[in-house]
């Protein structure tokens, strides 16, 4: 696959057909662009440079005090230290 760039409406193609999924023409360019939007963000994303010393966390934390709008107070979960 070098040298050839991603073609998102194939990917699309294909996937609908691995998939035994019956795309139907009027909603095949929505989920093209949508897949368009995604394969931005993931290149944004993939591009951010990270040291080699950075490592996954175990468990996502919130912040003390954070809370969804409405629910109340989120407290902070135990995040292991090794």
């Amino acid at each position: 696959m070098e040298g050839k760039e991603f073609d998102v409406g194939e990917y699309v193609d294909q996937m609908a057909l691995l998939l035994d999924l019956q795309l139907r023409d009027e909603y095949r360019d929505g989920v093209v662009a949508n897949f368009e939007r995604i394969k931005a963000i993931a290149h944004l994303v993939n591009s951010f440079p990270l040291p080699e010393d950075v490592e996954a966390a175990p468990v996502f934390a919130p912040l003390e005090g954070e809370g969804v709008k409405g629910k109340g107070k989120v407290e902070a979960i135990p995040v292991f230290e090794p």
